[in-house]
């Protein structure tokens, strides 16, 4: 069911990356500029790895780095107002859910949320959990003075 959402950017497998030992196809981008709440977006292809930027109307950003040829991993980074009154986790859940409310195609992001929100204890005690047997979701947030990184990090193992 998570796992899904590792494949929701990826296309099919060329023959040239299978030729070069790839069981994983090239990334692509996960979303589209059609939300309204989307204000900017971008998406760059280097061979395995892609980088997709989007610009929000709340004022927040983010950056999603897709990387793999055998494993997947996906790298998120909220840039958000600074707040320390909301946990890790909690930020973590509130972010995805507004990836999920963006529009109906990316519910999936609705199941990270509610994944992350019942392994909320085991988040508070370590950097990374397995949420289904291969599949981790890990997670850092870095406050400056005036805003919030976020990182989550969904990657096979």
């Amino acid at each position: 069911m998570l796992s899904l959402l590792l494949l929701l950017g990826c296309g099919t497998i060329s023959e040239e990356d299978k030729k070069n030992g790839c069981t994983a196809p090239k990334p692509q981008a996960i979303f589209s500029d059609a939300p309204s709440k989307i204000i900017k977006h971008t998406f760059l292809l280097v061979g395995q790895n892609a980088e997709e930027n989007l610009e929000f109307t709340d004022g927040s950003t983010l950056s999603l780095f897709q990387t793999g040829c055998e494993k997947i991993s996906q790298e998120f980074r909220f840039t958000l107002p600074r707040d320390t009154s909301i946990s890790s986790v909690d930020m973590a859940v509130e972010r995805l859910t507004f990836l999920a409310n963006l529009d109906t195609e990316y519910m999936s992001f609705a199941n990270w949320a509610q994944a992350v929100r019942k392994m909320k204890v085991e988040f508070e005690q370590q950097p990374a959990v397995e949420v289904e047997q291969g599949f981790f979701v890990g997670m850092d947030r870095i406050n400056s003075t005036d805003k919030t990184l976020l990182i989550i990090k969904l990657y096979q193992r």
